[in-house]
């Protein structure tokens, strides 16, 4: 087990470990390990770094995806706007094809037209 006294004065002597009454450095699920408990945490940890890289790049090609149809998506929401707005006509031939409310009974939507 380390002490941080050790640390800060291997010599021994008064020293601000004393003051903080020889707290240890390092807990003791730390210090108790084998040393083929701490290779196998430390290839853990090895494998959780390569996993995080790995996530890294993957969010920066979800990003780079994004920006690349971000304009496609304007495009349509602004046509949205215009429409909603009433500054953009629309007319039934170019909305025939589409219900007001999709899977609903052809009676019922008879009364949408």
């Amino acid at each position: 087990m380390v002490h941080l006294s050790e640390v800060i004065n291997p010599a021994g002597g008064d020293n601000a470990a004393m003051m903080l009454e020889e707290e240890n450095l390092f807990p003791d699920s730390l210090t108790g390990l084998t040393q083929k408990q701490a290779i196998c945490i430390r290839a853990a940890k090895k494998l959780e770094q390569q996993c995080a890289q790995i996530e890294m790049e993957f969010f920066v090609k979800v990003h780079a995806l994004e920006a690349e149809f971000q304009s496609r998506f304007n495009d349509l929401n602004n046509k949205r706007a215009q429409i909603m707005n009433g500054t953009l006509s629309v007319n039934e031939n170019e909305v025939s094809d589409v219900p007001i409310v999709y899977n609903l009974h052809e009676k019922a939507l008879e009364q949408f037209s």
